[in-house]
């Protein structure tokens, strides 16, 4: 799910960019906010992704969801019940 925008970006983004949201990706408990979120950076192609995308598309999670992590307890919680 996350794999697919990674690689559209080949030719934008350097491959030490690319691993840094894959890296990402791989935290969240939603994908399909980071597909949501990518496709549309992706698709307007006068947006400009700075030098950590990363920044980026949190930005574009909290315009668009109001927060990074989906759900109550995000696979990073601090305080998931156990």
């Amino acid at each position: 799910m996350f794999i697919d925008p990674i690689v559209k970006l080949k030719g934008r983004l350097h491959t030490d960019q690319r691993i840094e949201l894959a890296f990402f990706a791989s935290l969240l408990t939603n994908p399909f906010w980071f597909h949501y979120a990518m496709a549309k950076m992706i698709d307007d192609t006068s947006y400009a992704f700075g030098m950590h995308p990363l920044y980026d598309l949190v930005s574009e999670l909290y315009m668009t969801f109001g927060t990074w992590q989906g759900g109550p307890h995000g696979l990073c919680d601090v305080c998931k019940q156990t």
